[in-house]
């Protein structure tokens, strides 16, 4: 197994995504934008980081379970399709 040579972003998991973002928005200021669901039945939201104020390829990303069924929703697809 090789260890990458550029990290691209940092996880930061809990059990409920909304009580992170908010926890995370109450320690940093700073509000992650919504991302997106995973066909495992998670979601997440995002947050760039800059250096300087320039946007770098780097992000942490917060997930917690999706409540919302986009996940379902995707596998149903996955799995109708393929």
């Amino acid at each position: 197994m090789s260890i990458p040579t550029l990290l691209d972003h940092i996880v930061i998991a809990g059990p409920s995504l909304e009580e992170l973002v908010n926890l995370f928005r109450n320690l940093t200021g700073v509000t992650a934008a919504p991302g997106g669901a995973h066909p495992v039945g998670t979601a997440n939201a995002l947050v760039a980081l800059t250096v300087a104020g320039q946007r770098r390829p780097h992000y942490l990303e917060l997930v917690g379970p999706d409540l919302s069924g986009r996940a379902r929703s995707y596998r149903r697809c996955s799995a109708s399709t393929g």
